[in-house]
């Protein structure tokens, strides 16, 4: 979980609007940290925290867990790496005292070299370094405005400042800020492939060793996981090579009602050997969730809350049972071809439109889906890992003939590639080939908010929005 906060004030005293900035984002930890060029402070509120008269403030939460390794003088690092950060890189990034350029270069060579989530901010003199990992998998935010410049994990925290546009952090950049604005620098993203892999049983070798490893980075060091699970091969799989990693694994499945999926789940589950826990919900659920919600993921757009209701759920119910760590098979639509509509671009593109449009959608799934599900997970206390998201494991993906992951622009399944390769690995057939609907849809919760929009005379998307206008004010949806 955690948070980084920072703001550089053109004038007078940055730390009351960083305080602001971190009371905001209190959900995401219980220990608060501050450092300017002249203080460091701990406390267990923002209000307790002893900083003051700099125009440069530098913040962070997190829980008693990260406290102690997330704090540098004068850095901070939010986030996860993997493999899980070695000697040097520990030493590189925990060193005191650097001046901006060795700072500069030193998380320069973090973002070019480190698989990871992560977001940092580092202070030095009159200048702020702020960075987000290449994928873009932990959520980050910038704005201008009042006389201030800030970067946080979450909009809400520089709409608290009084910046209305908040927008979003390029991933694998690393920026300056400074009195004259903010300079952004591109230091890392996923190339578009110079060969496809074209013969399946290369991809299939590729991909199945990739995703191995990925999984068994996300999972080193736990003694337990909570998979959120359907019983499709995007879980299915993940829940598969946790336990293979010698990791107590635990599925969770939510649902509105009895439905013939939450069965399924649990056929699935029993398939794999591993404990399930199924959660039904009812339609009133899905109102009391509705400003929660909302608040967490930060937009009205219908189909982000309908996503992130289930997955709520989710993590309501993973914390519940005391797990702090939920893998999600986020990700894998963008890389494989999972979604429907992708067969449209297919009939009338071809391969080529095809992997131009795949290529699109994965540049853009950090703020479509991926910051989306870590707030809402975050706001639960509990850390999203998305092993289909591991930097060698996208990039050999793209690198996938398109025809190997859809077989025609009447494909029913799609993701061929990466059933194959679940299949290789010894998954189950029923859950490798089982088609799967969207969560939205196969948890019942979009077909509920339409009911839920018409009994007040509304459309979905009128009704959604008049939720977060009183919960946010003038912020523009």
């Amino acid at each position: 979980m955690g948070a980084v906060a920072a703001v550089l004030a053109r004038s007078g005293d940055a730390a009351p609007h960083l305080l602001k900035m971190l009371s905001t984002l209190r959900h995401r930890g219980r220990l608060f940290y501050a450092v300017t060029p002249e203080d460091e402070s701990l406390a267990n509120s923002p209000r307790e925290l002893g900083i003051g008269g700099s125009p440069l403030c530098v913040g962070y939460i997190a829980d008693e867990a990260a406290a102690h390794r997330s704090l540098s003088d004068g850095i901070i690092f939010d986030g996860e790496v993997y493999p899980p950060l070695g000697g040097e890189w520990r030493r590189r990034l925990y060193v005191t005292k650097l001046n901006f350029r060795s700072i500069r270069e030193t998380l320069t060579a973090a973002i070019r070299e480190l698989d990871g989530a992560y977001t940092f901010a580092a202070l030095s003199h009159d200048k702020l370094v702020v960075g987000r990992d290449p994928l873009g998998l932990k959520p980050l935010y910038y704005g201008v405005g009042g006389g201030l410049t800030a970067v946080a994990a979450e909009r809400k925290a520089l709409w608290a400042i009084g910046i209305r546009d908040a927008k979003a952090f390029p991933p694998g950049h690393l920026a300056i800020l400074t009195d004259a604005g903010v300079e952004f620098e591109e230091v890392r993203r996923l190339p578009k492939p110079n060969r496809k892999i074209e013969r399946y049983e290369d991809a299939l070798r590729l991909l199945a060793n990739a995703l191995v490893e990925a999984v068994a980075e996300r999972v080193s060091g736990l003694g337990e996981v909570a998979v959120a699970f359907s019983g499709g091969v995007d879980s299915g799989l993940l829940a598969y090579l946790a336990s293979r990693a010698g990791v107590d694994v635990h599925l969770f499945t939510v649902g509105l009602g009895e439905r013939r999926e939450t069965r399924w789940a649990v056929e699935a589950a029993e398939m794999l050997d591993l404990p399930i826990h199924t959660s039904v919900y009812q339609p009133e659920d899905v109102e009391k969730s509705i400003p929660e919600v909302v608040w967490t993921i930060e937009t009205p757009n219908p189909t982000a809350v309908s996503i992130a209701i289930p997955t709520y759920w989710t993590a309501v119910e993973a914390r519940r049972e005391g797990f702090r760590v939920v893998l999600s098979g986020q990700g894998a639509d963008e890389l494989f071809a999972g979604y429907h509509r992708y067969l449209g671009v297919y009939a009338r593109f071809g391969p080529e439109g095809l992997e131009g449009e795949l290529i699109k959608d994965l540049a853009e799934v950090h703020e479509v889906n991926c910051a989306r599900d870590e707030k809402v997970y975050a706001s639960q206390g509990v850390e999203l890992r998305l092993p289909y998201m591991d930097w060698d494991a996208a990039a050999i993906a793209l690198s996938i003939s398109p025809q190997l992951k859809v077989r025609g622009a009447e494909d029913p399944l799609r993701k061929w590639i990466l059933r194959g390769a679940a299949d290789s690995l010894g998954l189950p057939r029923e859950i490798a080939y089982r088609r799967k609907g969207a969560i939205q849809y196969a948890t019942g919760v979009s077909n509920a908010l339409r009911k839920l929009a018409k009994r007040k005379g509304l459309s979905v998307k009128a009704y959604l929005a008049q939720v977060f206008r009183e919960l946010f004010g003038g912020v523009p949806c």
